[in-house]
């Protein structure tokens, strides 16, 4: 605040004395101006004028989020009593990037989020999206209003005083002091700034009922008297580090603000954590607003075999909501499906679409810390079932419908049916017809492609009535009263189709060029050539590539693949998937993928610049180092710039990449936070043509006060108050003030 004063004195002395110079000659407002001059150089007060601002730069995601490091945002604040137009104000950076032309209007004390890129950086909707990355070494960013007058500059060119690049903590002013928020920042809140007493609540544990409307469900949601804020989901078992990627997400369902402090979380074996007691700054939740509290800041291990966890409000004794959860799926979280995000995802509408019956807390393969949730839920198996047409005599056809079975995850199932005549046949409604007499055992076995269920029944071929089954059975089946015998599902398994001996399935032999004009669910077979072998871009999947230098993704949930070199020629049985990005091939495991020998990998092609036709094409690009960050550098020549993203699986040594080095780097392309981006597959991808500075003028402007230290960039120190500059301003003023006086002199003689 006390900038805020002392901008605004200097520019209203400066412009007091210039209409006083105006108005009057005299030596005395001569000398007024120019002591205003000294005041706004900054010799008295030691910063520049600038027009007093009712907007800030509120607070800065320079490091990213804890997701994606180029997730990066920047959110304004408005402390007028009034709405503020934006329009052709901007919002740039010393050395040029970002540069962001404003246009909006901001409410009175309220936000104006920027997010960098797309709208993915923050659960917030983002009131503009922007171009240009933070420099994580530091930066001096300027708000300037259309008028040209500087409203708010943050000068932290020597290095970031707040904010944290590992834990993704945010940089966020208190007046005007910056200080370290908490990870991913409160974009569009009040940042933690100030403490509050905890309101005084009722702690009773008595339960009542409430229900909540959602957009797409209505649900009874059992709550506990007084209860304002809920563990809303948990992590326990992440990919990767559990240390790192372990969480707890709680959310304020109450319509004001609520103070954490005091709030604690309580797990199985005693450890607790308490808000306040371990935060150097307690947490203030608005209305609606979440909070993701991770491991490494809380140091609460969640057990994977299962636990609980018991949630406190400040001094309470009684648990106000208790999350127990059995063993951890990995890379799943325990959500509560009564907290959907406003706009579900395709799978989640099917999930709510085609459950039985939606418990309280499922296991989801969409972790969502800071968002709404999502409901990718591990596959549940078919509910199989059959019907019968009226009893006829042997010879007769009978008609056997499966249209009543259903998969709750709504997958396209599969029918295979063992009449116990040694007749099997394949379809959801089939005609049989018994030739002899006698007791036969109707065996159905519903698939959807990764569990199977089985349904039985036993019929006389007289008269059709049921009996109970005699025979023993493979999975869980349902008897003629359509109990279940065994709920346990059996897994997809190859003796299973071997006893019943169906059709063998077909895959048609395809090209990589054909994928693209053929119909996601249709069955491929491909022979061509591994690129990028499993584990360099990702666990998951890996790439072929053909001899038109056009590749393709093969894809495993499980990522059961085989040991596979770059240069193998394989063959492929798989199924087309598609995504929002592209389409690919999923296959079920490594018996489906063959390999047949090795093969000549295509030349790259050789490119300036990455173009949008370039998806998954194997290239070289060539150019000056231009710009680096922690995961990625930036080309440039002469036809412009393209970055380059390093994979972790790649295992690339990035310091030998100083920017003004020239390099040739060969990859597939890629789509990385919606933006076409070359990988390279390892050390061997990238070659160095020069280490001379060979940089264009543009990129030389861009960093010719940057210099290199490893994978780390730093701006050098900037002189601070030259003494000597200060005095020759000094020296300046006392004889332009001589001056002024000599001249009043002569005019008064």
């Amino acid at each position: 605040m006390a900038d805020k004063i002392f901008a605004k004195i200097r520019f209203d002395l400066l412009r007091y004395s210039l209409i006083l110079v105006m108005k009057n000659r005299g030596g005395k407002t001569f000398l007024i101006f120019i002591l205003s001059v000294l005041v706004c150089s900054g010799f008295f007060i030691g910063e520049n004028c600038q027009a007093a601002g009712e907007v800030v730069i509120n607070e800065i995601a320079w490091m990213g989020s804890i997701d994606d490091a180029n997730n990066e945002w920047l959110e304004l604040k408005n402390l007028s009593d009034s709405q503020i137009n934006l329009d052709n104000w901007t919002l740039k950076a010393a050395d040029g990037s970002p540069a962001i032309t404003l246009k909006g209007n901001i409410s009175s004390g309220g936000y104006f989020l920027l997010e960098r890129t797309d709208d993915n950086s923050t659960p917030k909707s983002a009131d503009q999206i922007y171009s240009g990355a933070i420099g994580n070494s530091g930066e001096t960013l300027q708000l300037i209003n259309a008028d040209g007058s500087l409203i708010d500059n943050v000068n932290m060119s020597d290095g970031w005083t707040a904010g944290d690049n590992t834990s993704k903590a945010t940089a966020e002013r208190c007046e005007d002091v910056w200080q370290t928020s908490i990870p991913n920042g409160t974009p569009g809140a009040s940042n933690n700034c100030t403490e509050e007493n905890p309101p005084a609540e009722n702690n009773s544990s008595d339960s009542q009922n409430e229900v909540v409307i959602k957009e797409n469900k209505t649900l009874t949601v059992e709550k506990t008297t007084g209860n304002e804020i809920f563990i809303t989901e948990i992590l326990p078992n992440p990919l990767g580090s559990d240390r790192e990627a372990e969480f707890i997400e709680l959310k304020n369902y109450s319509n004001k603000e609520i103070n954490l402090a005091g709030w604690k979380i309580e797990i199985e074996n005693g450890r607790s954590f308490v808000f306040g007691e371990f935060f150097a700054t307690t947490t203030i939740l608005r209305s609606g607003d979440r909070f993701v509290l991770w491991r490494k800041n809380s140091n609460l291990a969640l057990e994977n075999g299962g636990g609980v966890l018991r949630l406190f409000k400040p001094g309470g004794t009684k648990a106000i909501q208790t999350v127990e959860y059995g063993e951890a799926l990995e890379g799943a979280s325990w959500a509560d499906t009564e907290e959907v995000g406003k706009e579900p995802t395709t799978a989640t509408k099917d999930f709510f679409l085609n459950s039985l019956k939606i418990e309280r807390w499922v296991w989801t393969y969409y972790p969502t810390p800071w968002w709404g949730n999502e409901f990718l839920v591990p596959n549940r198996p078919p509910q199989a079932k059959f019907f019968v047409g009226e009893k006829v005599a042997t010879g007769t056809p009978i008609i056997f419908d499966a249209s009543d079975s259903i998969d709750e995850d709504g997958d396209q199932l599969m029918f295979i049916w063992d009449f116990g005549d040694g007749v099997k046949l394949s379809g959801e409604t089939v005609s049989h017809t018994f030739l002899n007499n006698g007791e036969y055992t109707v065996r159905l076995i519903a698939s959807d492609g990764q569990n199977e269920m089985v349904f039985e029944k036993i019929l006389n071929s007289l008269s059709f009535l049921e009996v109970k089954p005699k025979t023993e059975v493979l999975s869980s089946v349902v008897n003629n009263n359509n109990t279940a015998v065994n709920k346990q599902p059996i897994s997809l398994d190859k003796k299973l189709v071997e006893i019943l001996n169906p059709t063998e399935e077909k895959f048609i032999s395809t090209a990589i060029a054909e994928i693209k004009n053929k119909s996601a669910g249709e069955n491929i077979s491909i022979s061509d050539t591994v690129i990028v072998p499993p584990g360099v871009y990702g666990t998951q999947y890996f790439y072929i590539i053909d001899n038109k230098n056009q590749a393709v993704k093969i894809y495993n949930f499980k990522k059961d693949f085989p040991e596979l070199k770059i240069g193998e020629l394989i063959e492929i049985n798989g199924q087309i998937m598609q995504n929002a990005q592209e389409k690919y091939i999923k296959i079920a495991n490594q018996e489906d993928v063959k390999i047949l020998g090795t093969s000549d990998l295509p030349t790259p092609l050789e490119k300036d610049i990455i173009e949008p036709d370039d998806l998954n094409k194997f290239i070289t690009l060539q150019g000056d180092v231009a710009k680096k960050d922690g995961t990625r550098i930036f080309l440039e020549n002469a036809s412009g710039q393209a970055s380059i993203y390093f994979k972790p699986g790649a295992n690339i040594d990035k310091s030998v990449l100083k920017i003004g080095t020239q390099v040739k780097i060969s990859g597939l392309v890629g789509i990385i936070s919606q933006d076409l981006e070359l990988l390279p597959r390892g050390q061997e991808d990238i070659f160095i043509v020069s280490t001379e500075n060979q940089i264009s003028t543009v990129t030389k402007e861009k960093t010719e006060f940057q210099t290199a230290s490893g994978t780390d960039w730093i701006l050098p120190e900037r002189k601070k108050n030259n003494f000597i500059f200060y005095l020759l301003i000094i020296f300046g003023a006392t004889i332009l003030v001589l001056a002024g006086l000599l001249l009043k002199k002569r005019l008064t003689k």
